[in-house]
């Protein structure tokens, strides 16, 4: 009996079949998103824009390439043998790999470089930025060797690079959504009760976000270690650049509706020009601790961070 036979065959076709209705399905969720924010955000920087199309033709690119995988598994000559797949492996699966992680990493790159611009701070930013670099050479890496040498030795020998790559890229998730949690907590201390409801808001989104995509990479991860020779980490793997896309169409189609607390944030920015308002801004103040002129400061900034040219709250 040849070495690949010691593949679990249904558990694996069953793994990425299911993977790829799943990610067909966030696929379907994220073109709506695509679809509402490009006509409602027509003022966004053309970086933004062209980062937005860039993330979506990405995930259109992964999509077509698991759907001819199937095409590949049920119709062309691995009928007849699936278990060829496992000695060479079909350029489809590695092209699945290969696109669906530079648009996660795209999409990492983005969350990262907000909490850059919200914290003022480098140093977390660069070292996000080098976890990122190595889960993207890592994965180049080992489409080499599949392609070159066949999913049999990369199982046996290399398969540490993927298991270390989704378990740091589960890391710059959590990274970045505890930082950016960090610094609206402490700007939160300044704040009136009123204007706590929307940060509340907001960090209740980026613990969400964050908590499941570190999750959905952790479980990849997980099921690589215990079951390296079923292949059903792949179906998982396959779902998780369709989540990350999701978030981002997510963080930037929020800021409508962000921006519509309007009865917080205008009642605070128009403070300053009625003497009823301020009186009851002192009262507050006393109750709660903050001050005007801090409040006033934090709205400003959070202002800015939700102008459509500026999207600086990331909600992942």
């Amino acid at each position: 009996m040849s070495d690949n036979a010691i593949f679990s065959l249904i558990a694996s076709m069953a793994g990425i079949q299911v993977g790829i209705v799943i990610s067909s399905f966030l696929f379907g969720i994220l073109t709506l998103q695509a679809f509402f924010y490009f006509p409602s955000y027509p003022n966004d920087r053309m970086f933004l824009k062209l980062l937005s199309a860039l993330v979506w033709f990405l995930e259109l690119l992964g999509m077509v390439f698991a759907a001819h995988l199937l095409y590949a598994a049920a119709i062309s000559p691995y009928r007849e043998n699936p278990l060829l797949m496992f000695i060479k492996a079909p350029y489809q699966m590695n092209a699945i790999i290969l696109v669906s992680n530079w648009s996660g990493a795209f999409v990492q790159v983005y969350f990262v470089d907000r909490v850059r611009r919200f914290t003022q701070s480098l140093w977390v930013p660069a070292i996000c930025w080098v976890i990122i670099g190595y889960t993207v050479t890592s994965v180049i890496a080992l489409t080499v060797i599949s392609v070159r040498e066949g999913i049999m030795e990369y199982t046996l020998h290399w398969r540490w690079l993927s298991i270390s790559g989704l378990f740091t890229a589960a890391a710059v998730d959590i990274i970045v959504s505890f930082f950016l949690c960090w610094s609206l907590v402490q700007q939160r201390k300044s704040l009136f009760q009123r204007s706590t409801r929307l940060v509340d808001k907001i960090i209740l989104m980026t613990v969400t976000t964050g908590v499941l995509t570190s999750l959905v990479a952790t479980a990849s991860a997980i099921l690589l270690v215990t079951m390296p020779f079923s292949m059903v980490y792949l179906g998982v793997y396959i779902c998780l650049a369709r989540i990350y896309a999701n978030s981002y169409f997510a963080s930037l189609n929020a800021r409508n509706r962000l921006r519509g607390e309007e009865d917080v944030v205008g009642s605070f920015r128009f403070a300053s020009r009625s003497a009823v308002v301020r009186t009851g801004q002192s009262k507050e103040s006393s109750e709660t601790g903050s001050s005007p002129r801090a409040q006033a400061t934090f709205l400003g900034r959070f202002k800015i961070d939700l102008d459509k040219s500026n999207p600086g709250i990331s909600l992942a």
